[in-house]
């Protein structure tokens, strides 16, 4: 085998490398090699997203999906800028110099 992680499931009516499971642009995706897998009782060929729930089966082994994705948090400027400015006080007149550049930019982007 490759240096990719993988699991062997020993089962007669799989021949190997038939699925492949990867994570890719934050979603899983299930990819059947032929035509013995099935994602909630449906054979596919080719590509599928994972959800919750879904239930893969192959040969006689099935499992159940169960995704946990921690989000992260989205980007907080007000935050940012108060802890930074609060570790070197200089950075507010640099920050301030910055905001004034935005809003002339926005404006005249609006006026345009």
């Amino acid at each position: 085998l490759n240096n990719q992680p993988h699991i062997y499931i020993d089962d007669p009516d799989m021949p190997s490398k038939h699925l492949t499971i990867s994570f890719k642009d934050r979603n899983y995706l299930v990819r059947s090699n032929g035509n013995h897998v099935l994602k909630n009782g449906k054979k596919f060929i080719g590509v599928q997203k994972l959800n919750p729930q879904d239930v893969i089966t192959f040969g006689k082994t099935s499992f159940e999906v169960e995704i946990n994705i921690k989000e992260s948090a989205p980007f907080n400027f007000e935050e940012a800028y108060h802890k930074a400015i609060d570790q070197d006080p200089e950075l507010a007149s640099i920050f301030d110099g910055i905001k004034r550049e935005i809003i002339i930019l926005e404006r005249d982007r609006n006026e345009s």
